[in-house]
């Protein structure tokens, strides 16, 4: 059994600064990094501060760790504070783009500005899988709406748009038609794809630098853009099917070593038919240079013994990434998370568990009473999160059915405050 969660994957004794922004235990630094050698300081937001080590060296709370401004000036009085970071441990991908150039300007450790590039421009990121031969969606950046008319004219519609930059399905639009394109606004830099039909999986793991090192292939059972967009539930099954899941592994020896010869860990995103048996019939969506969100961190830590946080950690500071295994192949794992029925931040007023469910080994259902905060880690506030695991996708896709016909939550709205 793995456990790279129980020791730690940084000894050192330089000063090292840590952005978090999550109320829950999505990574256990304490673990990862060694407080009593060293000063390890932490900037969060209000909901972030409680899930913070105790043995800190400083806490600095900001009301939001993705302001640029806020986060550059307290990572320069934390410098300033307690010596200059030999690391910025960052696990979220929007803090990312800020971080890189941090670390670059301070000569911390972990990956610069333009190791990211391609992981945070999903134009430069399609560019490159394209170039490594693999299929792509037709696409365009965009800059204005006549723009998006042509490409739909040409390429049929519907179409997508999406921000070159962004995480988490903000600002990506289905657009049906033409009058619908010359309606669109957006704020920021966008491109335009055309839609794909078919299932849409996502790919977790990591490259240790010279091989593949374990990864888990999971089939949306609904899109996080549809949660975002629609308020209906999502989640993921992982895959069993001894044929898509060798395709995969021909599919991820070519792209992930393409896209970056270090040692990362990525969130693949594929589409796929149900019966992909082929490289070539999987038709990249996007990637990421980091642990995957919703409940991927808790499933590989708690169902596969393998911690993803801790192997990004240990590539934020620099330190070599160890060839682990799953614990169990042959377990299926899943998770599923159901919308807030009212604005946030909202007060629950009525909740049911769905711990009887089979295959359901873990959740995050709040109490009447409870307030559903409107913070920035969209995908943990939610109206219900729920974990699975079992011996087949078919058992975990029948539990996830039931939870979805099941589960309730009902919320009354609370003033908007910022939390």
């Amino acid at each position: 059994m793995n456990t790279p969660a129980s020791t730690y994957v940084d000894h050192g004794t330089g000063h090292v600064i840590v952005v978090h922004a999550w109320q829950d235990q999505y990574a256990h630094y304490d673990s990862y990094l060694d407080h009593s050698s060293r000063p390890v300081t932490y900037i969060t937001n209000p909901t972030g501060r409680e899930s913070i080590p105790d043995r800190a060296a400083e806490v600095v709370v900001l009301p939001r760790t993705t302001d640029p401004a806020e986060l550059r000036r307290a990572t320069y009085q934390l410098s300033e504070r307690h010596g200059e970071p030999s690391a910025i441990i960052a696990l979220k991908e929007n803090h990312l783009p800020t971080v890189s150039r941090l670390r670059e300007e301070l000569g911390a450790a972990g990956p610069y500005a333009a190791d990211l590039a391609p992981f945070l421009d999903k134009d430069l990121m399609t560019r490159l899988v394209e170039s490594i031969g693999l299929p792509v969606p037709a696409y365009a950046p965009v800059s204005t709406n006549a723009d998006i008319i042509e490409f739909g004219r040409r390429h049929g519609w519907p179409v997508v748009t999406k921000p070159l930059r962004g995480s988490a399905s903000e600002g990506v639009s289905r657009v049906p038609g033409e009058d619908a394109a010359a309606e669109l606004t957006w704020d920021r830099p966008i491109m335009v794809q055309r839609f794909q039909a078919g299932d849409i999986y996502h790919v977790d793991g990591y490259w240790t630098g010279s091989e593949l090192g374990p990864w888990r292939m999971s089939r949306y059972v609904s899109s996080l853009f549809s949660f975002r967009h629609r308020q209906s539930p999502a989640g993921a099954v992982e895959v069993d099917d001894p044929g898509t899941l060798a395709a995969m592994d021909d599919y991820l020896q070519e792209l992930i070593p393409g896209m970056c010869e270090s040692a990362w860990v990525f969130h693949l995103e594929v589409f796929g038919d149900g019966n992909s048996t082929r490289p070539s019939e999987f038709v990249f969506l996007e990637v990421g240079r980091r642990v995957g969100g919703a409940e991927i961190p808790f499933l590989w830590r708690e169902v596969h013994q393998v911690d993803l946080m801790a192997i990004e950690c240990a590539i934020q500071t620099g330190n070599p990434v160890p060839r682990l295994d799953v614990a169990d192949p042959g377990v299926m794992a899943g998770w599923l998370l159901c919308p807030v029925p009212a604005r946030r931040p909202c007060r629950v007023t009525s909740s049911n568990s769905m711990m009887h469910i089979p295959a359901v080994y873990g959740e995050r259902v709040l109490e009447p009473g409870a307030v559903i905060p409107d913070a920035e880690a969209f995908y943990e506030h939610v109206g219900g999160r729920f974990r699975f695991r079992a011996g087949s996708t078919k058992e975990v896709t029948d539990s996830i059915d039931s939870v979805i016909k099941e589960f309730h939550i009902n919320c009354e709205p609370l003033p908007k405050e910022r939390s």
